[in-house]
């Protein structure tokens, strides 16, 4: 028997001033996998992860984690169920160091013992080794590169041991050189939490995705493997569309 999804989404939609942002999406994400989530500008990839997220109420549809319902439940409760969000622009504390800020984050998800470093005395260093930041953990984070302060915002989210991770363009901004670094740390993460990444850049969604669901005009026109995601000549037409 195939493995029930950890997050479903079913019959979702969202509409402003009468046009639909979002119509009827039904997707999922399965424990172990990195599902991206793809379409041409302004096809409605941020406002779907809105309404998965709990952050956009939705005018219709279900979304459910670990097989209880979400319906109802803001960020707060969706995230103390193991469903977190990443963001698209970098938000730290430029005094703080980077240890401070995962030390935060861990107190402010309850201050528990989460399995792999339960022994550890500073579980902050654990989480900052995981994510290859232990060499600055002690350093304000005003002081690092972008590339590495989106680390940092990562180690944040991972240190509440959600999960799942609703990731929104995580590569936005970085440099081609930044890139790899951060495609290493979510492959790895994957054994640990499941990741619904909304990307612009191909290159990295057809190197890390185990799945790819398509978004046209608010619509969700295909899921499959990045394969058959390639090939599919709806999906390259509607990036010629976006491009032209």
């Amino acid at each position: 028997m195939a493995e029930r999804p950890l997050l479903e989404a079913s019959g979702l939609a969202k509409a402003y001033g009468g046009v639909f942002a979002v119509q009827g999406v039904s997707l999922d994400l399965v424990a172990g996998e990195i599902h991206a989530l793809i379409g041409p500008n302004g096809a409605g990839k941020s406002t779907l992860i809105g309404l998965l997220h709990g952050a956009i109420p939705a005018d219709a549809g279900t979304v459910a984690f670990a097989g209880s319902t979400l319906d109802g439940r803001g960020p707060a409760g969706r995230a103390r169920a193991g469903l977190a969000r990443s963001f698209q622009r970098t938000a730290l504390f430029a005094e703080l160091s980077v240890a401070e800020h995962v030390g935060l984050a861990i107190r402010a998800a309850g201050g528990r013992s989460f399995g792999w470093w339960r022994e550890a005395r500073h579980p902050e260093l654990a989480v900052l080794d995981e994510l290859g930041l232990g060499d600055v953990a002690h350093r304000p984070a005003g002081e690092l590169a972008h590339g590495r302060q989106r680390l940092v915002e990562l180690a944040m989210v991972v240190a509440a041991r959600p999960r799942a991770i609703l990731m929104d363009e995580p590569f936005a901004g970085l440099a081609p050189d930044d890139r790899p670094a951060l495609a290493r740390r979510l492959a790895a993460l994957k054994s640990r939490h499941a990741l619904l990444l909304v990307e612009h850049d191909m290159d990295v969604v057809f190197q890390l995705a185990d799945r790819i669901s398509v978004l046209v005009a608010g619509r969700l026109i295909r899921s499959d493997t990045p394969e058959a995601i390639r090939a599919d000549p709806e999906v390259q037409r509607a990036y010629l569309r976006d491009e032209d």
